[in-house]
């Protein structure tokens, strides 16, 4: 780095002409142009060029690098019915070890033909998401993982409430197929069960898409 005594940080023109050296005809004076030598061993904002090298290429004044921006490939996306007690496989299988992130989008009918009763990846509402919960309570077999969309039969932490009901999770691939389901059922057995009869008045698609990460 380098100091203000080192460089030149700003330039101060003054007009010292003796006005009685010319007649009164005189009234303005003319600057055509200034020229300036910059004598400075570093400067950062031209990416730390060195005096005597290929002046900066480009037109602002800004740090000038290249470089790759590698962003997360969509490698498939998979829809998923909310009345489908099974719910909907991947068509790939995540490679064994390999980085993937799932964005789940959307919300679904809890309990048609209440369709201010919604549910999304980890939330639900009754009063169509004016208010919501993590889960329900009330009866021994409800719970904060009522409803929410499962990975491979299994809660998962969809993070923080989503007004768009968008969320991710980041998973690891098996070199299998994976599985998405939204639960309805009785939490209070080992494991949770899904109960059949209750997907009978649910209605709507959670999708999933899916992306390999760098």
């Amino acid at each position: 780095m380098f100091t203000l005594e080192e460089c030149i940080k700003y330039v101060k023109i003054c007009d010292t002409t003796n006005p009685s050296l010319f007649g009164s005809g005189a009234n303005a004076f003319d600057l055509d142009a200034i020229e300036g030598q910059y004598f400075c061993k570093k400067e950062t904002a031209w990416g730390a060029k060195e005096l005597g090298e290929i002046p900066f290429p480009g037109k602002n004044w800004a740090t000038y690098f290249t470089y790759t921006v590698v962003q997360p490939v969509l490698v498939g996306t998979v829809y998923i019915d909310s009345k489908n007690i099974n719910g909907a496989d991947s068509n790939i299988g995540l490679e064994s070890g390999e980085s993937y992130r799932f964005e789940a989008m959307g919300d679904w009918f809890g309990a048609t033909p209440n369709f201010s009763a919604k549910v999304d990846a980890e939330y639900m509402t009754s009063d169509n998401w004016t208010t919501w919960s993590d889960g329900n309570s009330g009866a021994t077999w409800r719970g904060p993982n009522q409803g929410d969309l499962q990975i491979n039969n299994e809660f998962v932490n969809w993070g923080s409430y989503s007004p768009t009901h968008t969320y991710y999770f980041d998973y690891t691939g098996t070199g299998l197929t994976v599985n998405f389901r939204c639960f309805d059922g009785m939490l209070n057995t080992f494991p949770p069960t899904p109960v059949p009869g209750w997907y009978t008045d649910n209605d709507g698609i959670m999708t999933v898409n899916i992306y390999r990460l760098p």
